[in-house]
């Protein structure tokens, strides 16, 4: 089921979103269905910043490694930043769509959030080449589709009203760019508390 939603969401979305609504699996498989597909970025991290390395110059030269137990605390200190994340984000689009002529639940806002986080969680695949640049343009990319799964997403598992999707969306966008600042506040804050990563020679 996993793989056939993975699939689905690229290959045609609007109708892979009313099989997932038919599939009323609730909010536990939503939370396991994030809680699977959010081990691929940990895993990603671990390996690019442990073993691959990454290269900040401008032709990619120097390569900057990790040791094993910074590279392993960064991993899962993201896994579980990410699930708290996407939570907290079905939290809001749930806690919003009254204001926009929904009568959703909980589940099904956390259902749309998970869902809708799978190209961004998906594009972990390009800490395989641990470049910036070319991690930034991918994230973006996958960050575009993500918008356009929730856009094609709301009206069939939020019941949206087509006149107020527009407005719903952006209100989302807001709220996710806030979360966005607070995680990264909060990185920032344990950088600050003698957290920081470990590096050794590649």
């Amino acid at each position: 089921m996993l793989l056939n939603h993975l699939w689905g969401l690229y290959a045609h979305p609007t109708t892979e979103w009313q099989n997932i609504q038919r599939s009323q699996t609730g909010l536990v498989g939503s939370l396991i269905y994030l809680a699977v597909l959010a081990l691929l970025p940990s895993i990603c991290v671990f390996i690019s910043t442990a073993f691959i390395g990454w290269g900040f110059s401008a032709l990619g030269k120097e390569i900057t490694v990790l040791t094993l137990r910074s590279a392993i605390f960064i991993a899962v200190a993201g896994y579980f930043a990410l699930i708290a994340s996407v939570v907290a984000l079905g939290y809001l689009i749930y806690w919003m769509s009254s204001t926009f002529g929904s009568v959703a639940s909980f589940s099904q806002g956390m259902k749309l959030a998970a869902y809708a986080a799978t190209p961004l969680l998906m594009a972990a695949l390009a800490l395989f080449f641990p470049h910036p640049i070319f991690f930034m343009v991918v994230s973006l990319l996958a960050g575009l589709y993500s918008v356009y799964l929730l856009y094609c997403g709301i009206p069939v598992i939020m019941h949206v009203p087509e006149d107020r999707r527009f407005i719903y969306i952006t209100s989302i966008l807001v709220a996710a760019l806030v979360l966005l600042m607070c995680v990264l506040v909060a990185g920032i804050l344990l950088l600050n508390f003698g957290l920081q990563p470990i590096y050794r020679q590649p």
